[in-house]
Order: structure tokens, then C-alpha cells, then sequence
């Protein structure tokens, strides 16, 4: 069974007993307008169901349910999440995870985050590496308030051996956009970024998790390195676009690569063009420790 689906459905007939005095009211008002966006579920006949409504009618509709309605309508809705997120069906279980990411970017959302940590966090074991890629990347809607147990599972993702092959890169986009200022996650994130042996597409896809304005100074440190280090022709070419997006400050430290870079008679014309442009942002004329 899709307890979701019939969540959605079964919200149409909820009683009024069923809900506490004090808000019985107030959400049955808001549960008539909220599903008249989902009216089209109810007259779904039980086979549908079964196999769960095109994903192109459901996630809008649910959307529409969770970004708007009540706290008392994602109260209800809330258990039908977290038990989908265990569905046998990966699609099931992604379609779970959105509406979670939808939760967590409403005002109310980290409180609905704090109930299930564990719950949620198994969503980054998921043998569907796009079920657990939707829950890390979306987390960060959560923003600061990211309730802590999560920050903490997703750090300790970071320790698998395989994470940079799985959620890893989400992983990290998460903790950086949600604990910007936090130096020892920074730290923690470096030492995982700079684990060897990682392949180039490994590499590439770890670069553009961490190019977002204003990282610290350890992670812009890793990105030096591979510029200094790798032979990968792509891998090289996407830490160059991500000291761009980092900005001002990785231009400034990675300066004597990209320079030497741009005036090497051996390095490839793709790649001279990119250390210039990259230069040509902002004149560098500070050395880097």
C-alpha cells in the first residue's frame, strides 16, 4: 500500500473527532482548501493508487498541500512521509523524500525534522543513490535550521569509504550551505575532500559541490592543491570554474597557480584560456602564504 497516496485521500473524509479541540476548526477549514488541489486523488479508483498517480500530477499537487497548508495538515500528513520513505518502491520513496525536502523549507518545517532523526537519515543508506542524493541536496532548504542530530548524520555520511562515489558531494553542498560559519565542519569537510585515490569523475563532482561563495580557507586549500596536483585535463578545468564561483578570496589564494598556469607553454589552450579568464576577474596581486 502507498500510505502517501492514501494519506492525501484520506484527508478528504478526516474526522473532525479524530483532531483536538483546539484546532479541529481551523484545519478542517484549511484541509477543504488545501485538497480541493488534490481532488482529482479521491476519484482515482484503488488500482491507481496501487501504482501510484504520474509523478508529473502528484508532486505538484502535494506541493501545493505542503508549502501552503497548515501545521496541522503536515501533522497529519507527517507519519504518511516518513513510513513512504520505507516503501519498497524507490519511486515511492523519492516522492517521499520531495515532500520531506518540501517540509523542511517551510517557517515550521525544522520542527516536523526534529521528531524523525533517524527516520529521515536512513534515506542516505538508500540503494537508490537518487532517493538518498534528494534527501542530502535537500536538506539545505532547511537552512540554519537544520536541526543538529541531522547536520551530525550527515557529517558522519562522510566517513564512509564509498561516500564520494554516493550522496557524498550532496552531502557536502548541504553542511556548507546550512553551516556556513562553522570552521571544524569546514575542517571536517577538507579532510574528506582531501582523501586519495579518488577517480576524476569523483574529483569533478566533489569540486562542484564545494564552489559556492565564501567557503573557508581549508576547503579553498584543497582546491589549490588539485589545481597544483591533478593531470586530469577535466579535473583541473572544474577547479578553475569553481575558485571562480567561490570568489575574491580563492582567486586571491590560488593566484601563483593560476598565473603559472596561464603563462605555461606546455599546459593546453583550454586550459591557459580558463586560468586567465579566471584572473581577468579582479587583478591579483597578493601572495599567498
Amino acid at each position: 500500500m502507498r500510505m502517501l497516496g492514501y494519506a492525501l485521500t484520506a484527508l478528504c473524509w478526516l474526522p473532525t473527532a479524530l483532531l483536538s479541540q483546539s484546532v479541529a476548526q481551523e484545519q478542517t477549514q484549511v484541509l477543504t482548501s488545501d485538497l480541493d488541489v488534490l481532488a482529482f486523488y479521491s476519484h482515482l479508483p484503488q488500482k491507481a493508487l496501487d501504482g501510484l498517480p504520474p509523478v508529473s500530477q502528484f508532486v505538484p499537487a502535494i506541493e501545493k498541500t505542503i508549502s501552503t497548508g497548515s501545521k496541522a495538515t503536515i501533522a497529519t500528513l507527517w507519519p504518511y512521509l516518513t513510513t513512504d520513505m520505507a516503501d519498497p518502491n524507490p519511486r515511492v520513496r523519492k516522492l517521499a523524500v520531495m515532500g520531506i525536502t518540501l517540509v523542511s523549507n517551510r517557517p515550521d518545517g525544522s520542527e516536523f525534522l526534529r521528531q524523525s532523526p533517524k527516520q529521515l537519515l536512513n534515506s542516505l543508506s538508500d540503494d537508490d543513490l537518487g532517493v538518498a542524493n534528494e534527501f542530502a541536496f535537500g536538506m539545505r532548504f532547511a537552512g540554519s535550521t537544520l536541526p543538529d542530530p541531522i547536520v551530525a548524520g550527515l557529517s558522519a555520511y562522510l566517513m564512509r569509504s564509498d561516500a564520494a562515489e554516493k550522496a557524498g558531494p550532496s552531502v557536502v553542498t548541504t553542511l556548507l550551505l546550512t553551516r556556513s560559519k562553522d570552521k571544524s565542519l569546514s575542517e571536517g569537510i577538507s579532510s574528506f575532500l582531501s582523501r586519495p585515490g579518488r577517480s576524476p569523475a569523483a574529483q569533478i563532482q566533489l569540486l562542484r559541490a564545494v564552489s559556492i561563495p565564501g567557503v573557508d580557507d581549508s576547503i579553498i586549500g584543497v582546491v589549490r592543491n588539485i589545481l597544483k596536483t591533478s593531470v586530469d585535463h577535466n579535473v583541473r578545468l572544474t577547479a578553475m570554474i569553481a575558485v571562480d564561483r567561490i570568489g575574491p578570496r580563492a582567486r586571491t589564494i590560488c593566484a601563483p597557480e593560476l598565473q603559472a598556469i596561464a603563462a605555461s607553454n606546455t599546459e593546453s589552450g583550454e586550459i591557459r584560456t580558463m586560468a586567465t579568464s579566471v584572473l581577468s576577474r579582479k587583478r591579483l596581486t597578493a601572495t599567498t602564504p
